[in-house]
């Protein structure tokens, strides 16, 4: 098998998988074939933090990443690797790929947003949501040849609002029914419209003979096995599966199998109102959210059916903005843990909370960022666009959405993408805006270098296609023509007596090797073929004494130890560069002597390329367009090595290039 660390040559699982693959049974071939847009973009991705997909070719080959893996679960990877992408996601295909064949058709990136999948988690099929960003990798003739798919896991995010709309419903629905029955009823149809959190419910409420009565059940029932009563004594024993006893004295949770038995509270703390059978979802894990998330549907309940005992319309007021401020107490004690920034405000645009995760982010106290102090921290170029968003978006009292940049702690600033969607209070009026912000500057970063790097490999390619379109017009057509003239000749002075024969053969002759020999320098200049077979001292010496003309330019060349066998990325990157730069010498240094320095050290490979010339400036250089400087440095980069040109008019020129063993 071939080694393929030159390929692959990271240290993560993915890097080692991709280098022990058998790459020859697929339809992509060796790596060593592989297109220069796939190569960098799997650098890219493979280096990534973020989960990052490429998909590649006509078959959509799949590549991934080491922070792809959780996303595919272990009923995917490591299979997945190299498979056709639709197999692998055929269960989201018909919302992903419609996107993707938009993508290939038409170069122009798309996404799709809180893609619904199931991987095993803390549990089995767990519900997860996913965002896919699909950017288009341009191929040699400006085709789409493959997707760059930058993957975020949204499942919180979807969560959180799924569970804060329960919330609100709760509020706005419960909180305005007159009878106990009707308040149960709305209770209950809030809860049954979200059978992702709780699947099944029940709600039990005391009524004045001290007994739990069911007031309420979700069309979908608990088993047969455990058949919810129609009322308990409030006295009665833990007799059956359903541990009301045990909540009643504790006035605590109860866990019972797939199910959450939760207290429903009175007026006073210790007053009972009722229980709440609440089922957990097969599909998420029931954790501190989910049960942070419980208590708050048991508070908003409680509530409800307090206002449901009181028919004075200030009264319900009171209750109901009561559970509204225990409801912002508590998300804002869930939200000082959540790993993203979150903010709320109120219906005049000023800033009322923001998390701890905002002041650990910006550096700054709490009274920095209310009202509108957290402005302050924006980019100064961003102020004016993200306040417009946000302006508008209060008139509208729609969701919004903008990408800025914060000054963070360090001074530095960062791409944050924030999200804000309205709040209203129990009465259906406008509260404000609750949001969070998210930083997306690496995923900028990353999106920005691909576009970089897709459009110079075009440019350098359609230039490289010119010069090969010149020499071929200019200098081998004419001859060509040439020829046909001299045949002509030859076949005129056949037919006449006298014309001298052997000389017009000799020189036709002269003419056509002369002809061979520039198509075959052509070819080689393309692809040099003794630089695998001979290594790359040897074709270095060669391509010196090519150059080398005692009359023109003298190229003396060096070389000390250098391995025979290089990984092919490094033997061609530096005999580019080799010949790039003795390409320079010979058309602008006018240097009579060039000297070539080819060297092997511990750690590395060090190529010295010195001329005495006219040199140059490389600051008005660097901006140059094209295969020369910027051409060299990327090649050395792309083998992560280094580059350093000392040149001044009238001083001479030294290029020298060090690639570390390390980079193969």
């Amino acid at each position: 098998m071939n080694d393929l660390t030159g390929a692959f040559p990271g240290p993560s699982e993915m890097d080692s998988r991709m280098r022990s693959f058998d790459w020859s049974v697929t339809p992509l071939g060796l790596p060593d074939t592989w297109p220069a847009g796939l190569r960098i973009s799997l650098g890219i991705c493979l280096a990534s933090t973020f989960p990052v997909q490429i998909l590649w070719g006509r078959n959509l080959t799949l590549f991934y990443n080491d922070a792809c893996v959780p996303l595919l679960g272990p009923s995917r990877h490591p299979a997945a690797l190299a498979c056709c992408a639709r197999e692998t996601w055929k269960e989201i295909w018909d919302i992903v790929g419609p996107a993707i064949d938009r993508v290939i058709a038409d170069g122009t990136g798309r996404g799709s947003q809180d893609v619904l999948m199931f991987f095993d988690r803390q549990r089995a099929q767990e519900e997860t949501y996913i965002n896919f960003s699909f950017s288009p990798v341009f191929g040699e003739g400006g085709s789409v040849d493959g997707i760059f798919c930058a993957c975020t896991e949204t499942t919180e995010k979807v969560i959180g609002n799924r569970r804060l709309e329960t919330l609100r419903s709760l509020v706005e629905e419960s909180s305005i029914k007159r009878s106990l029955a009707d308040a149960c009823l709305a209770a209950g149809q809030v809860l049954a419209a979200n059978p992702n959190d709780i699947p099944v419910a029940a709600l039990y409420v005391l009524n004045d003979s001290n007994r739990l009565v069911r007031m309420y059940t979700t069309p979908v029932d608990f088993d047969g096995e455990r058949l919810l009563p129609d009322s308990v004594p409030l006295d009665a024993i833990d007799a059956g599966p359903w541990p009301f006893a045990s909540v009643v004295a504790t006035r605590r949770p109860i866990d019972v199998n797939d199910a959450v038995m939760l207290p429903i509270r009175g007026g006073a703390l210790e007053e009972l109102a009722g229980v709440l059978i609440a089922g957990v979802s097969a599909r998420r894990p029931l954790d501190a959210r989910h049960r942070a998330f419980l208590d708050l549907v048991a508070g908003h309940v409680a509530a409800a059916l307090a206002d449901a005992r009181v028919y004075q319309q200030e009264q319900k007021r009171a209750r109901s903005e009561a559970a509204v401020r225990e409801s912002e107490e508590l998300f804002r004690l869930m939200a000082s843990s959540a790993p993203v920034t979150i903010w709320m405000t109120n219906a005049d645009k000023e800033c009322t909370y923001v998390n701890q995760a905002w002041l650990d982010f910006c550096g700054r106290p709490l009274e920095a960022a209310l009202g509108k102090g957290w402005t302050e921290t924006i980019h100064p170029d961003d102020v004016e666009r993200s306040w417009e968003v946000y302006s508008q978006a209060f008139e509208r009292q729609q969701p919004f959405q903008t990408e800025y940049r914060v000054r963070r702690h360090d001074g530095e600033f960062r791409w944050l993408l924030d999200t804000g969607v309205p709040r209203w209070k129990g009465d259906g009026s406008f509260a404000g805006y609750i949001g969070s912000a998210v930083d997306v500057t690496e995923r900028r970063l990353a999106q920005e270098a691909l576009s970089t790097v897709s459009q110079r490999l075009i440019d350098a390619q359609e230039e490289e296609r010119s010069r090969l379109a010149r020499e071929l017009h200019d200098d081998i057509s004419q001859r060509l023509g040439v020829l046909s003239l001299r045949l002509n000749e030859l076949s005129h002075a056949s037919r006449q007596p006298g014309e001298d024969l052997e000389l017009l053969v000799s020189i036709t002759s002269e003419e056509v090797a002369s002809l061979v020999k520039d198509v075959h320098d052509l070819a080689y200049r393309l692809h040099p073929p003794r630089l695998g077979l001979l290594g790359l001292a040897a074709a270095a010496d060669a391509l010196c004494e090519e150059f080398s003309n005692p009359k023109t330019m003298e190229v003396r060349f060096h070389t000390e130890a250098i391995p025979r066998r290089l990984p092919s990325r490094i033997s061609l990157c530096l005999y580019r560069v080799l010949q790039e730069a003795l390409q320079n010498a010979a058309k602008h240094s006018g240097a009579r002597h060039v000297d070539v320095s080819l060297t092997s050290g511990a750690d590395g490979i060090e190529l010295t390329v010195r001329d005495a010339g006219q040199g140059f400036d490389p600051n008005q250089a660097a901006g140059t367009h094209g295969l020369g400087l910027s051409s060299m440095k990327e090649r050395i980069k792309s083998v992560h090595g280094h580059m350093v040109v000392d040149s001044a008019p009238q001083r001479g020129t030294a290029i020298r290039a060090r690639v570390p063993y390390s980079s193969s």
